[in-house]
C-alpha cells in the first residue's frame, strides 16, 4: 500500500496537501492519547561501558514477593559487570537503608572492597539520602535506570530469571525452604562453565566489546531514533495499576494509553527526559524516550482550557430544550 501511494505521488495522480487541516487525525488529542503506535519504539540502545577491573562496577536488584523462609522473603542480587560473579543475600520483608548498608559492608565490601560504580533501579532504598551519602563518602558513583525500563540493566534481570528458575526446579513442592539452598544456588552459578573463563582478561574485554556492538546493531533494528527539545510537549505512557497519582483511572482495561501533555524540563543523557509534572504527582519525573509520544497540534495551554461560564450555561439551556422537545414529541 505504501509503495502504491508513492507511485501515485510520483505520477501526479495524487498530491501532497499543504492545508493544516489535511490530517485531522494527527491533530486530534483524543487519537493521540488512545491509539496505539505500530512503529518501532523510540530510543536507540545505549549499552553500558565495559569495566576494566573486576568488582569495579556492580549491579544490584531485589527479587521480592517470595514465600517466607526462615523469616526471609527477599533476595538481594549483587553482580559484577565484568566477571559475572554474584552474591545472593537473603533479606526480611521489612528492612531499612541502614540495615542494607550494613549487609553490604558485611557481604560485599569485606570481600571485594568499594566499587566505583553501582547500577540499580529507582527503588526507594537506593534513592534515599542515607544511601547516597554513604557511597558519596566512599567515592562510589550511583547510576540509576529509567523508571519502568528494566532494559537498562538487562544483565541483572537475566540473572534474576535464572535464579528464580533454579529455585523453582528444586523447591517448587516445598517453596518455604528456598533459604536453605540459596548458598548452593550462588555456588552453582559462580562455578558454572563459561566460555570466557578460559580466556585472559584482555581477550575477554575484546570479545565483550564485539558482542556489545553486535547486540547494539541487532537491537537498533527494532528501534527508531527519537529526540525531543527542552520545552516540547509530549504525552507520557503510565504504568497500569501502579502510577495513579498523575491520573486516577476508573478502569485500567479501558484507560487511555497516554496522558498529559507535559512539557519537557530538561534532557538527561541521550534517551531520558525530565518532565514538568503537575503538583501532587508522586512518581519520578524522569522517563525513557520509549514512554513518550510527541504532542501534535497547537499550544496545549490554549487547547485544553475550561470554557467560559456563559458558554456552559448556553449549552445547558440548549440541552434542556432538546430534552423537552423529545418528551413533547
Amino acid at each position: 500500500m505504501t509503495q502504491k501511494i508513492k507511485e501515485m505521488l510520483t505520477e501526479g495522480i495524487i498530491r501532497h496537501s499543504t492545508s493544516p487541516f489535511s490530517s485531522p487525525i494527527l491533530l486530534c488529542p483524543i487519537c493521540q492519547q488512545n491509539k496505539y503506535e505500530t512503529q518501532k519504539p523510540r530510543g536507540l540502545l545505549q549499552p553500558l561501558n565495559s569495566p576494566s577491573k573486576v568488582w569495579e562496577e556492580v549491579t544490584m536488584d531485589f527479587i521480592t514477593s517470595l514465600p517466607s523462609s526462615h523469616g526471609y522473603t527477599i533476595i538481594w542480587v549483587v553482580c559484577d559487570c565484568l566477571s559475572k560473579y554474584n552474591h545472593f543475600v537473603a533479606l526480611p520483608t521489612h528492612f531499612t537503608t541502614q540495615h542494607l548498608a550494613q549487609r553490604f559492608m558485611q557481604e560485599i565490601f569485606r570481600l571485594h572492597g568499594d566499587p566505583k560504580v553501582i547500577i540499580s533501579d529507582r527503588d526507594p532504598i537506593f534513592l534515599s539520602q542515607f544511601w547516597r551519602e554513604i557511597f558519596k563518602a566512599q567515592g562510589t558513583k550511583l547510576k540509576y535506570s529509567s523508571s519502568y525500563h528494566p532494559q537498562t540493566d538487562g544483565q541483572t534481570e537475566v540473572l534474576n530469571r535464572t535464579l528464580e528458575c533454579f529455585l523453582r526446579c528444586l523447591v517448587s513442592d516445598t517453596p518455604c525452604s528456598w533459604f536453605r539452598i540459596l548458598h548452593l544456588a550462588e555456588f552453582w552459578y559462580n562455578t558454572s562453565k563459561h566460555s570466557k573463563h578460559k580466556m585472559i582478561v584482555s581477550i575477554v574485554k575484546h570479545h565483550l566489546h564485539c558482542a556489545r556492538q553486535r547486540m547494539n546493531l541487532e537491537a537498533d533494528k527494532h528501534r527508531r531514533d527519537a529526540c525531543f527539545a527542552v520545552g516540547d510537549w509530549v504525552w507520557v505512557r503510565l504504568q497500569p495499576y501502579r502510577q495513579t497519582s498523575v491520573h486516577r483511572r476508573t478502569s485500567q482495561k479501558l484507560a487511555k494509553r497516554f496522558y498529559g501533555p507535559f512539557q519537557i524540563r530538561r534532557r538527561l543523557g541521550i534517551v531520558a527526559y525530565e518532565l514538568e509534572l503537575q503538583a501532587g504527582s508522586r512518581i519520578h519525573p524522569v522517563f525513557h524516550v520509549s514512554k513518550l509520544r510527541p504532542f501534535v497540534g497547537d499550544n496545549p495551554l490554549t487547547l485544553f482550557h475550561t470554557p467560559p461560564p456563559s458558554l456552559l450555561v448556553a449549552a445547558l439551556v440548549t440541552l434542556r430544550r432538546r430534552q423537552r422537545g423529545l418528551r413533547n414529541g
